[in-house]
C-alpha cells in the first residue's frame, strides 16, 4: 500500500529485524500493577505480555483507565483527569472519479474566512468550517491523477456530545442526517477551490469526533493530546518517567505534539532507557554530510 501505511510497514519491519513482534489487533484491556511497578498487559482476546519495561503511546486519560487503581498517586490523577483535551476534528475520505482530479505532491490549506484563523475550534454550524486541510495520498505507481481525497475540518466534541453514549454504527437516523449535512458542507466549500469538484466525487465517506474517540480511544477525540498553555507550560507537561518504576509515557500527550513533535518525544522516551543522547549521536553519526 501506498501513503502513510508505509510508514507503519516499515517501522514494523524494523522492530522484527532486531527480534520484536508487531502483535495487531490485541485490544489491551488492563495494565497490571504491584508496588508501582508493571507486571504484565492483559488483551481483551484473554493473552498477556510481560516484559522489563512498558511505553504507553495512548492518550494520557486512556492510560488511566487501563491501569490498576493506585498506580499513580491521586493528586497526580487528579490533575491528569482534569486537564483540557485539545480538539477533534470531522474527516472526509473521498474516492475520486478515475482522472478528474489532480494528484497534489503536498497538503493544502484553505481558510474560508481569514477572521476566524484562530478560531477553528469553535463551532457554530452555520459557519462551520471556518477552514480545512486536504490532501491527495500517493498510490506507489503515482500519475498526474489522484484517486482519492482525504478532507479534514477542526470539530470540538461538543457537536457530538449529544451521542457520546452511542457505538459505531448504532447512532441512530438523526446522527445519520447530522453527518450527512456537515459532508454536504465540506464538499460546498471544496467547490470554492475547485469549482465543480461534486462531478469528481464516486463515493465518500466521512468520520466524526466520535469515530476518532471510539477508533483510537482518545478522550474526546482528541487528536493533539491535552492542550497546550504557552502561559503555564508546567501545568500541561507530562514527564516521560513515571512513578510506575519501568512504565515510560510517550506520543500526543507528552513533549510537543503532531508529526514533527511526537517523534522528538519518542526520542525522548527511547532516552530514557538507553542513555541521554545516544540516539541523537547515532542520528548525527550516520546523517549525510
Amino acid at each position: 500500500m501506498g501513503g502513510s501505511q508505509q510508514l507503519a510497514t516499515a517501522l514494523a519491519e524494523v522492530i522484527e529485524h532486531a527480534g520484536g513482534e508487531v502483535v495487531g489487533g490485541a485490544e489491551v484491556i488492563r495494565i497490571a500493577v504491584d508496588n508501582r511497578t508493571v507486571t504484565q498487559v492483559q488483551t481483551k482476546d484473554g493473552r498477556s505480555f510481560s516484559a522489563p519495561y512498558y511505553i504507553a503511546a495512548t492518550h494520557m486519560g486512556e492510560t488511566l483507565r487501563l491501569i490498576d487503581k493506585g498506580a499513580f498517586t491521586p493528586a497526580y490523577t487528579k490533575r491528569i483527569s482534569n486537564t483540557e483535551n485539545s480538539y477533534s476534528i470531522f474527516s472526509l475520505y473521498v474516492k475520486l472519479k478515475p482522472e478528474t482530479f489532480s494528484y497534489i505532491n503536498h497538503t493544502c490549506y484553505y481558510q474560508h474566512d481569514y477572521n476566524q484563523v484562530w478560531n477553528l475550534g469553535q463551532y457554530h454550524r452555520e459557519d462551520w468550517p471556518y477552514g480545512m486541510m486536504y490532501m491527495t495520498p500517493p498510490n506507489e505507481q503515482q500519475n498526474e491523477w489522484a484517486t482519492h481525497l482525504i478532507i479534514n475540518c477542526v470539530m470540538p466534541f461538543s457537536a457530538v456530545e449529544q451521542w457520546q453514549d452511542t457505538q459505531t454504527g448504532r447512532r441512530g437516523e438523526a446522527y445519520a442526517q447530522w453527518k450527512a449535512w456537515h459532508e454536504q458542507r465540506i464538499i460546498d466549500r471544496m467547490e470554492e477551490v475547485k469549482p465543480g469538484f461534486t462531478q469528481c466525487i464516486d463515493h465518500v465517506w466521512s468520520a466524526s469526533p466520535l469515530t476518532v474517540r471510539d477508533y483510537y480511544h482518545a478522550p474526546q477525540g482528541a487528536i493533539y493530546g491535552f492542550v497546550k498553555d504557552c502561559h503555564n507550560p508546567l501545568a500541561t507537561q507530562i514527564p516521560v518517567a513515571t512513578k510506575v518504576s519501568n512504565l515510560f509515557l510517550t506520543g500526543q500527550c507528552v513533549g510537543l505534539h503532531g508529526i514533527c513533535g511526537v517523534p522528538l518525544s519518542a526520542i525522548t522516551t527511547a532516552e530514557a532507557l538507553v542513555g541521554k543522547n545516544k540516539i541523537i549521536e547515532q542520528l548525527q553519526n550516520t546523517a549525510p554530510k
